[in-house]
């Protein structure tokens, strides 16, 4: 997933808008090929080898346009210019924010190019459809202006593992940077660590993976709105577990008060766990109810056992945390087994061990309430990537939905 300890070659603006860009321009300007698939896109057909051709990017990094307090006026200037010949323009317009296009500043980028024969606004957002097809019916900006997706010039970039030359090699450049941005391509499927785990990577691609399951789940679990809206913070220094990259869909503001889904990606794996917080005392005295009575109890381990037969494992972890100026929970004590472990399972080397079991159901049962001590239960699935390669295909989504959904069951009886 790129160079650790270097920044990418395009991250050089402030304004991360302009960063995105002026990666565009600076691989269009040497890569024909990639020239060619984008005229193709916007004006319907390429040019010829001896066009000249000169690309302008009127945003300078750190200057007027590319500072967070820049006036209104620079607004009115494109993003980008391409001119082809003496009688073409393309005038280039681009967001990464979703819903953020303004027609009085698309129709100051064409007034940019008015004096060319031929000209073109082309404009590139994040946006799920096209922010600017009523302008276009209502004749407010020309007949030329065409709404590119960053999703849609992600695709036309090749996949060059190891770059050949130095084509390819910004081709992969530009490919990572979209990929790398939040919520600007959604979810592109989970690409393997080549060069260490990077923490900001996982956290883009968790929040753009909740976001893209984020419809249908609210299908089958009605109310799960809540997801995550901060994913940076300082490392606490008394922190001894690895640090990775996490989000939930929840049905509450605050995802403490009730069952959950959290999302979780590390080094080796990306998990699925329905949560019960210490907070969800309903759901608690659901659990005890369930540890002291034998039946309950056997019920509930067949859900599991139900569970496992549609996933690829499932784990069942208990933590106990205190948590430092209520913000940063520490852990104190941590019983984890993988379901298998119960009965065992020879073929993954699994030996039986029904003490972990009993001893979690004991430990459940001893919570009484989340004034004795912070507890929570999580039951999740992993998928290792060394395990999984169809997780760096972006229809893995489709993948990470099933296996939410097959939660169901045990959701509802844990309810």
């Amino acid at each position: 997933m790129g160079n650790k300890g270097l920044r990418n070659i395009f991250d050089q603006y402030q304004v991360p808008e302009n960063r995105v860009t002026n990666a565009l321009l600076q691989t269009l300007q040497r890569d024909k090929w990639l020239l060619d698939a984008f005229l193709k896109k916007v004006m319907g057909r390429t040019v010829a080898k001896n066009e000249h051709i000169v690309f302008e990017a009127f945003k300078k990094p750190g200057a007027d346009g590319d500072l967070k307090s820049s006036d209104e006026q620079t607004q009115s200037i494109p993003d980008g210019l391409i001119k082809i010949g003496e009688n073409i323009a393309v005038a280039i317009e681009s967001k990464i924010v979703k819903n953020e296009i303004r027609p009085e500043q698309l129709k100051s980028h064409l007034r940019e190019v008015e004096s060319y024969n031929e000209k073109y606004l082309c404009v590139i957002t994040p946006d799920d459809s096209s922010p600017i097809e009523e302008l276009k019916a209502r004749g407010e900006i020309g007949v030329n202006s065409i709404w590119l997706s960053w999703r849609e010039i992600y695709e036309m970039l090749g996949d060059y593992k190891s770059p050949k030359n130095a084509e390819e090699f910004l081709q992969s450049q530009l490919k990572e940077f979209l990929y790398m941005q939040n919520d600007l391509i959604g979810f592109w499927g989970i690409k393997k660590w080549e060069e260490g785990y990077d923490l900001e990577q996982a956290n883009n691609i968790v929040r753009n993976l909740i976001r893209a399951i984020k419809p249908k789940l609210q299908e089958i679990y009605q109310g799960f709105i809540y997801e995550k809206q901060y994913y940076k913070r300082a490392k606490n220094p008394y922190q001894i577990y690895r640090e990775w990259a996490w989000g939930y869909l929840a049905p509450q503001e605050d995802f403490t008060k009730d069952l959950h889904f959290t999302f979780s990606l590390s080094e080796t794996n990306l998990f699925i766990g329905l949560t019960i917080p210490d907070k969800a005392g309903q759901r608690w005295r659901r659990l005890k109810q369930i540890c002291k009575d034998d039946n309950l109890f056997r019920e509930f381990e067949s859900q599991l056992f139900e569970l496992r037969s549609m996933l690829p494992n499932v784990y069942l972890e208990f933590l106990q945390r205190h948590y430092v100026g209520r913000k940063d929970g520490l852990i104190d004590g941590m019983i984890e087994m993988n379901l298998d472990t119960i009965n065992g399972n020879p073929e993954k080397g699994i030996k039986e061990n029904k003490a972990l079991w009993e001893g979690l159901r004991s430990t459940i049962n001893r919570k009484k309430h989340h004034k004795e001590y912070n507890g929570q239960l999580m039951i999740r699935t992993r998928y290792f990537f060394k395990d999984h390669p169809e997780m760096e295909d972006e229809n893995f989504k489709d993948e990470i939905i099933r296996a939410t959904a097959s939660f169901k069951p045990l959701y509802q009886f844990l309810t």
